[in-house]
């Protein structure tokens, strides 16, 4: 269909296939493309075709383009005039697309490029984490008088890293360093047009107001559903939602930062969905994938221009829920001995830490000087803070509603942020 623009009518509209001209360039030296259904994913049925195209179906459909098709077709665009994005994007070839009678249209498919032999960069961290834990605890190694980074804008800038770091962590600080050059590279990218469903827009105080209004009813939203779900919860976790539930005030009040002061950056158009489950890794550099958005907020708000910190702040709790869960592993699996896990649980920040301030290091090396940075370190400090602890507050909604049992780990996040 969509080699041949085909379109085929149904008894309420027409589904029809179109190419880009990259397709055709790329289509001319195929030989083999025998589909593979791949397992499918939380909202979408993968078919690979060879080792050349694959075709992503969605299963929810919604009026309007689907974001990860629009900005595909956006970044696609860029990488022919910026061949080295083409590296570190899917390159979007072509489309599903279905009309219905009364001129409503939907995404039903998005065809990108295969990208080769990746492995997604969650199973590459969790790798990192279990050598990591393995050689703390052969060598246990203490903890005493050992420098954790602050995850402050301004001493990150400012810190070098330890060469303990290096040694601990290996070679994964220099892949996050790089995960930080290559984020700070496609927020470049998404930021540079006169399209106006890509073009820069202005912070205002109204946008501010309506930043914090939404993160207040989350939390309100959220710790309600908290109360209510408490009959349910082990008793460690019933523990931390009640301490989580008490410092409600304290929680609204970080919230209500993001009001401080103006805020002098641009919102553009972001990935939406930014952890380490959406990145390859290919062995020796990344490729960020699924621009769609957090799947189920509505479509509108998932096109909607932001700062790109919010993307930031969802790897940055990508990293923290990658040591959370590689130590969960280590304990289940009796790597680590009952009375060790304290010692290892300060471990794993240190690791944590270390790897976040890698890749935000690099991030704003990359991009400070960029428009959609605000002027000053307190602004930066503000807003990530902010998208931080908006996304720990939306996963412990998650999890409560899909995965109950790693519950405790967006709960302890929440204090973290809140305490520290």
């Amino acid at each position: 269909m969509i080699n041949n623009k085909k379109s085929y009518a149904g008894n309420d509209g027409v589904l029809t296939g179109t190419a880009t001209e990259m397709f055709f360039e790329l289509a001319k030296n195929v030989v083999e493309i025998q589909p593979q259904l791949l397992e499918s994913q939380h909202n979408k049925t993968p078919i690979v075709y060879g080792s050349s195209f694959m075709i992503q179906l969605y299963r929810r459909l919604e009026v309007g383009i689907n974001p990860n098709l629009e900005i595909g077709r956006f970044l696609t665009h860029k990488a022919t005039q910026d061949l080295a994005l083409a590296d570190h994007i899917p390159l979007t070839l072509g489309s599903l697309d279905y009309q219905g009678k009364n001129s409503q249209s939907y995404t039903v498919g998005v065809l990108q490029k295969v990208v080769p032999d990746p492995i997604d960069a969650w199973s590459y961290t969790l790798d990192n984490l279990r050598s990591y834990y393995e050689q703390i605890t052969v060598k246990q190694q203490i903890l005493s008088d050992i420098e954790i980074p602050s995850l402050s804008v301004k001493a990150i800038l400012e810190t070098e890293i330890s060469e303990l770091a290096y040694e601990l962590i290996g070679l994964y600080l220099g892949s996050v360093e790089l995960l930080g050059q290559r984020t700070a590279e496609v927020h470049k990218a998404l930021s540079d047009s006169d399209n106006p469903d890509f073009a820069p827009e202005p912070f205002t105080s109204f946008y501010q107001r309506s930043i914090y209004q939404y993160k207040r009813n989350l939390a309100g939203q959220v710790l309600l559903d908290l109360k209510k779900a408490m009959p349910q919860l082990s008793p460690e976790d019933k523990q931390l939602a009640q301490t989580v539930i008490n410092r409600q005030e304290q929680l609204m009040l970080r919230l209500s930062s993001v009001l401080d002061q103006k805020i002098t950056a641009m919102r553009i158009r972001c990935h939406g969905d930014y952890h380490l489950e959406n990145v390859l890794y290919t062995g020796k550099d990344f490729t960020i994938i699924n621009f769609e958005g957090e799947p189920q907020r509505p479509l509108s708000e998932r096109r909607m221009k932001r700062s790109p910190l919010r993307d930031v702040a969802g790897m940055v709790q990508s990293f923290y829920y990658a040591a959370a869960v590689a130590l969960r592993e280590e304990i289940q699996n009796g790597t680590i001995r009952p009375e060790n896990v304290m010692l290892m649980e300060q471990w794993g920040q240190y690791w944590y830490s270390w790897t976040s301030a890698t890749f935000l290091k690099s991030y704003l090396a990359h991009s400070r000087s960029e428009s959609f940075i605000p002027k000053t370190a307190e602004e930066t400090q503000i807003l990530l803070d902010a998208y931080m602890l908006e996304k720990a507050v939306y996963e412990v909604n998650y999890e409560l509603n899909n995965r109950p049992e790693l519950l405790e780990i967006p709960l302890s996040r929440i204090l973290q942020l809140v305490e520290g």
